[in-house]
C-alpha cells in the first residue's frame, strides 16, 4: 500500500513537472511570436522569425500556431530581406502531418510558399486544383493558381497521382470563364506542370490534340504542354502526322505548334505543311498560316520541298491586316533563310524586301542574304534596318556579327552598348581578339562592350584574366561586368582581383565586387569583409553570398550580423 501510494505520488509530481515544462515551452512560444510580430527592433524580429525554426517537436496545435504566425508575417511581405529569410528557412523546419502543413498552407492564400510542401502533399493538391468553381470568388482562383504551381515546384517525382488531376482541369472550361483574372495562368500553369512530368502525360494530351470533343480551349493548352517538354518528345511523330492529316482546323493549328518546337526530327511532316500552305480557303486563318511558315523554317534544309510554296506566298500572303501582311512575309523570309542553299532561287524575292517599307521585313532579308550568300556590308545592313527609337533588330545584329570584324561593326551601330550586342558578340570566336583589345581602349563604350561580352562567354577565356583585372580600374560600369567576367574564371589570381574591389574607398566599386561573388551559385571562399557595409546594397549581396556558400563560418558570420550578435 505505501509503495502504491509512493508511486502515486512520484507520478503526480512528474505529470506537475511535465505540465509546468509544457506551459512554460508554450509562453516561449507565444512570446516569440509576439516578438516577431510587434518588435520594433529589426534585429529581435529576426531572432524570433529563427528561433521559431528550430524549435523541437511539439504539441500540434503549438506546431500549427508557429507556421501560422509564420507565414502570416510572410503574408505582411516584410521589407527587410533578411527577415523575408529567417521565416522562410524556419517554415522549411517546421514539420507536421501532411493534412496540417497542407491546412496551414491553404488558409494562408496570400503567401506564395509552395515549396513548403512535400510530395506527399500531392493528392490533396489534386483534389484541391478541381476544386468546384465559385465565379468571383477571387480566392478560389488564387488558390487553383497556387495549387498549380506547387506541382509544378514538386517536378517529375508525382506523375502517376498528379496527371489525371491536371488533365481534368485542363478540360475544365468553367476555370477559364470570362472576369476571372487568374483564369489564363491558371490554365498556363497547369499546362506548365503537365510538361514537367514529361512522357508519363504524353498520352493524355495526344488525345486532348486529337480533340474528340471538339474542345479547341484544352487543344491549344494540351499543345502548350508538349511544347515545353524538355527534350521535345520526338517520338510522337507518326501520331502528330496522323492528326495534322486527319484532325479539323483547330487540330491541325495545335499540332503545327509543337512541331515547331520539334524541329528536323518531324521533317516527314513537311509534304503535309505544304499542303497546308497553299491553302487559301477563307476559314485558313493568317495565323494558322504562320505556324506553319515557322515550323517548315524549324526543319531547316529538310524542308527544301517547300521553298516554291514559301516563295509563293511571298506574293500572296492573304491576312486580315497590313501588320499581318508584314508578319507572314517576314517569317516566310526567315524560313528561307533557315533553310539554306536551296532556298537561293528565291534571292530575287529577298532582294525586293530589302527596300520594304518595314523594319520587320527589310531586317528579315538582310539576315536571310547573308545565310543564303549574298552578303551585304555592314553599312547598307546598318542603313536598311537602324531604327533610332529601338537600335538594330535581332536578325541585323546577328547579321553583322556573322561580317569580318563584327565589334567595330556593332560598335559602328550602337547608340550605347546593350546586353543583347555583348550576348551576340560573346557567341562569335572571330571577334575575340577585338574584344580583348577594347578592354585597354580609351574609349568608355569600348570598354563597357568588351567586358559585358566577356562576361557573357561560357567558358569565358582564361587569357582574358589580366585586360580583365586592368578593366577593373576603369568607370563604375565596366568594373561591374568585368568582376561577373573574373568569378566566372574562377582561378585565384581572378578571384583576389574581385575580392580587393571589397575594401575600395567607392561605394559602387564595393558593390560590384558584392554583386559578382553573390551572383555565382557557390561564391568560392569567404566574403566577409563587406558585412555590416553602411552601404545596404554592397551588405546586402554579401549576404547573398555568404548563405550561398553555406560554410559553418559563413553561416555565423551572417548570424552576427543580421541577428545583432556579438
Amino acid at each position: 500500500m505505501r509503495v502504491l501510494l509512493c508511486l502515486l505520488i512520484v507520478s503526480s509530481l512528474i505529470g506537475f513537472q511535465l505540465t509546468s515544462v509544457c506551459h512554460v515551452q508554450a509562453d516561449d512560444v507565444t512570446a516569440l511570436i509576439v516578438q516577431l510580430r510587434e518588435s520594433k527592433d529589426i534585429y529581435q524580429r529576426r531572432k524570433a522569425a529563427k528561433a521559431l525554426g528550430e524549435i523541437e517537436a511539439r504539441p500540434r496545435e503549438m506546431m500549427l500556431e508557429v507556421a501560422s504566425a509564420l507565414m502570416a508575417e510572410l503574408g505582411n511581405y516584410p521589407k527587410d530581406d533578411s527577415l523575408r529569410y529567417y521565416i522562410e528557412e524556419s517554415l522549411k523546419r517546421v514539420r507536421f502531418s501532411t493534412e496540417d502543413a497542407f491546412d496551414v498552407w491553404v488558409n494562408n492564400h496570400s503567401v506564395w510558399v509552395e515549396n513548403w510542401l512535400g510530395e506527399a502533399s500531392v493528392p490533396l493538391l489534386c483534389e484541391l486544383l478541381n476544386k468546384p468553381h465559385n465565379l468571383g470568388n477571387r480566392h478560389d482562383s488564387f488558390l487553383r493558381d497556387r495549387t498549380a504551381r506547387a506541382l509544378i515546384g514538386l517536378g517529375p517525382s508525382m506523375p502517376n497521382v498528379a496527371v489525371p488531376a491536371l488533365i481534368k482541369a485542363l478540360k475544365n472550361r468553367a476555370f477559364g470563364a470570362q472576369g476571372d483574372d487568374f483564369s489564363r495562368e491558371f490554365h498556363s500553369q497547369v499546362a506548365f506542370a503537365l510538361g514537367a512530368i514529361g512522357e508519363p502525360a504524353i498520352a493524355d494530351l495526344l488525345n486532348l490534340l486529337r480533340d474528340e470533343n471538339r474542345d479547341d480551349y484544352a487543344c491549344y493548352y494540351a499543345s502548350t504542354a508538349l511544347m515545353v517538354m524538355d527534350p521535345p518528345p520526338v517520338t510522337i511523330v507518326p501520331e502528330l502526322l496522323d492528326i495534322l492529316e486527319n484532325g479539323d482546323r483547330h487540330n491541325q493549328w495545335a499540332v503545327v505548334e509543337v512541331l515547331q518546337v520539334i524541329g528536323e526530327p518531324a521533317k516527314a511532316a513537311v509534304p503535309l505543311l505544304i499542303d497546308l500552305l497553299s491553302d487559301n480557303s477563307p476559314s485558313y486563318l493568317h495565323f494558322s498560316k504562320l505556324g506553319v511558315v515557322r515550323a517548315l523554317g524549324a526543319m531547316g534544309p529538310a524542308a527544301e520541298a517547300a521553298v516554291p510554296a514559301l516563295t509563293e506566298v511571298l506574293d500572296d500572303p492573304r491576312p486580315h491586316s497590313d501588320f499581318e501582311v508584314d508578319l507572314i512575309r517576314a517569317n516566310v523570309i526567315d524560313a528561307l533563310g533557315e533553310i539554306g542553299p536551296a532556298a537561293q532561287v528565291a534571292l530575287p524575292k529577298i532582294a525586293e524586301a530589302l527596300n520594304d517599307n518595314n523594319i520587320m521585313v527589310r531586317a528579315a532579308a538582310v539576315s536571310a542574304s547573308g545565310k543564303l550568300n549574298a552578303p551585304l556590308s555592314a553599312s547598307k545592313i546598318i542603313e536598311l534596318c537602324y531604327d533610332e527609337d529601338w537600335g538594330l533588330p535581332q536578325q541585323a545584329l546577328m547579321a553583322l556579327a556573322n561580317l569580318p570584324d563584327p565589334f567595330d561593326n556593332i560598335m559602328s551601330a550602337s547608340n550605347s552598348p546593350t546586353l543583347n550586342e555583348a550576348s551576340v558578340l560573346a557567341q562569335r570566336d572571330h571577334a575575340r581578339p577585338a574584344l580583348l583589345d577594347g578592354l585597354t581602349s580609351p574609349r568608355q563604350e569600348v570598354r563597357l562592350m568588351a567586358a559585358m561580352a566577356f562576361s557573357q562567354m561560357n567558358p569565358v577565356p582564361k587569357e582574358a584574366v589580366n585586360l580583365l583585372i586592368k578593366a577593373l580600374s576603369s568607370d563604375t560600369k565596366t568594373v561591374m561586368w568585368a568582376a561577373h567576367a573574373l568569378v566566372r574564371i574562377g582561378t585565384q589570381q581572378a578571384l583576389d582581383a574581385v575580392f580587393a574591389l571589397l575594401k575600395d574607398k567607392d561605394p559602387s566599386v564595393r558593390f560590384a565586387g558584392a554583386r559578382a561573388l553573390a551572383d555565382l551559385e557557390a561564391p568560392p571562399r569567404d566574403a566577409t569583409e563587406p558585412l555590416g557595409d553602411k552601404y545596404e546594397s554592397v551588405h546586402r549581396n554579401a549576404v547573398i553570398a555568404l548563405r550561398k556558400m553555406g560554410t559553418a563560418e559563413a553561416i555565423k558570420a551572417v548570424d552576427r550580423v543580421e541577428l545583432g550578435l556579438k
